[in-house]
């Protein structure tokens, strides 16, 4: 994103706005974001969503964002286990 004089970029428009994501720092690392974001000219939402794009494209190279979602597994809440006990129940 490109500094505009003055202002500060935001995120592109059309992003989930209902479900944000908690992104939990510690004090020095949280100074250091809004320095970084400060720095850039943009904001620290638009920040936080830069690191993430660029740290998921060095931890998964192989992702392919343009693919359709994965889907959702059939483990309720209680996880594996739980769902382990039912299968051997219904045998």
């Amino acid at each position: 994103m490109t500094r505009k004089q003055g202002k500060k970029e935001r995120n592109p428009s059309g992003l989930a706005t209902k479900k944000p994501i908690a992104l939990r720092l510690m004090p020095n690392e949280l100074e250091q974001a809004a320095t970084l974001a400060k720095e850039s000219g943009v904001s620290k939402s638009a920040h936080a969503r830069q690191c993430y794009l660029k740290g998921r494209e060095m931890l998964y190279p192989e992702f392919d964002p343009s693919s359709k979602p994965r889907a959702k597994r059939g483990i309720s809440r209680g996880g594996a286990a739980k769902s382990r006990a039912a299968a051997s129940l219904s045998k």
